[in-house]
């Protein structure tokens, strides 16, 4: 459990310039999810190469990268790196998004936590989503860029039409035959 647990809206100081974001959930054999990173200037992707998923593990350099899911026990924990340190000057924030399969919604998962923690593991802050109903995407938290540091706000916004509609709205482009479901 995270140092700090976050309410929807708020927002606060990230002390240090590496960090893990990671998701937990239920395990179960047939509702599998992915995080998903939008390194963001301005709102919008700078283009389709930042986007970080499962198909495109990395971007910036590495400094934006998903960690290998793990099974602890019943949970399964899917993790980012972002390297606030290494972040391009005109990328003044990272939104971090969960998305299950376009025939699933995300309250299957039952109720999930997000975590942000130190590359140590030191935990920093934390966001329990159980209000999800009809969403088979959401952004769950965005890291922002704030004077001269980073701050952690939890999002929980929700998206019905899934991951294809949520990354269109960060600048994406996404062609219908390919957009990929999470898995």
């Amino acid at each position: 459990m995270s140092a700090y647990q976050l309410r929807k809206g708020e927002n606060r100081p990230i002390p240090t310039q590496s960090v893990v974001v990671s998701c937990h959930w239920v395990g179960v054999v047939d509702r599998e999810a992915d995080l998903i990173a939008l390194p963001l200037t301005g709102g919008s992707v700078r283009s389709d190469d930042d986007l970080v998923f499962y198909n495109q593990p990395s971007a910036i350099g590495g400094a934006v990268a998903l960690r290998d899911k793990e099974h602890l026990g019943g949970l399964v924990e899917a993790s980012v790196q972002i390297d606030l340190a290494a972040m391009p000057e005109d990328l003044d924030r990272v939104a971090i998004a969960l998305s299950v399969d376009d025939d699933r919604l995300l309250a299957e998962l039952g109720p999930y936590e997000i975590e942000l923690a130190a590359l140590d593991g030191t935990a920093i802050a934390g966001f329990a989503i159980t209000d999800m109903t009809t969403e088979a995407a959401a952004v769950v938290l965005e890291i922002y860029r704030r004077a001269d540091g980073w701050r952690i706000r939890a999002v929980g916004q929700g998206y019905p039409a899934g991951l294809a509609r949520l990354v269109q709205d960060y600048g994406v482009a996404v062609d219908d035959q390919s957009t990929p479901p999470a898995g």
